[in-house]
């Protein structure tokens, strides 16, 4: 079951969990998700942020002090000395814009990295499958299959569902499989099937394109 990200309250550890709880889709669109904020924070003011950062340390000097004024006299000096060393840690920890553009990178570098060890175990135990069932042929190349592969090798750094948008823009029909006769006379087969084909589907299209790329 898919859970909503809990965001930037998550230590790396927590984060790693949380990747590794999720399906594939979801992790597709967190990636998304992820690199255009990654973007944002490259095509970021580092003027405007240290701004921005200067009022963020303001605010919450004078949230600070305005507990502290409500203590009584003996507790003062303490708390105040507290707030200081507080702010002083804030002030060495550096600008959070850059703390968070780490921390993105960091998070698109997990989810990368869990759903490309996702992919290699799916194309093993399809692979493996097929042996098992003796059902393993040397690839043919038709015009069709050869079209296909240069698609996608063209287009081999977009995520599969792009590839699959990809392959309906040029018109390349799905391959022959009994299970998707369904989507093969409709509008943009190769998403359709992706989108809603089910798990067995989308299993079979990423091995399909994988493949693809390595040919």
């Amino acid at each position: 079951m898919t859970k909503p990200n809990p965001d930037s309250n998550l230590k790396e550890q927590d984060y790693e969990k949380w990747v590794k709880g999720q399906s594939t889709e979801a992790l597709d669109l967190e990636l998304f998700l992820l690199e255009i904020h990654r973007t944002g924070l490259r095509y970021s003011d580092p003027k405007l942020e240290e701004e921005k950062e200067a009022q963020r340390l303001k605010k919450m000097r004078k949230e600070m002090l305005a507990k502290i004024k409500v203590m009584k006299p003996k507790k003062r000096a303490e708390a105040y000395k507290l707030m200081q060393g507080t702010l002083d840690e804030e002030r060495a920890d550096g600008p959070v814009w850059l703390t968070k553009r780490a921390e993105v990178s960091a998070r698109i570098s997990a989810v990368q990295l869990e759903l490309q060890a996702r992919r290699i175990q799916e194309l093993a135990k399809d692979e493996a499958a097929s042996a098992l069932a003796g059902t393993q042929k040397l690839p043919r190349t038709t015009p069709a299959v050869a079209a296909r592969r240069a698609v996608v090798r063209r287009n081999a750094t977009l995520r599969t569902f792009q590839i699959c948008e990809v392959l309906d823009d040029k018109e390349i029909g799905l391959p022959p499989q009994k299970e998707w006769d369904s989507f093969r006379e409709g509008e943009d087969p190769w998403a359709t099937a992706y989108r809603q084909g089910g798990k067995k589907i989308r299993r079979r299209i990423r091995v399909i394109i994988s493949k693809d790329k390595k040919v």
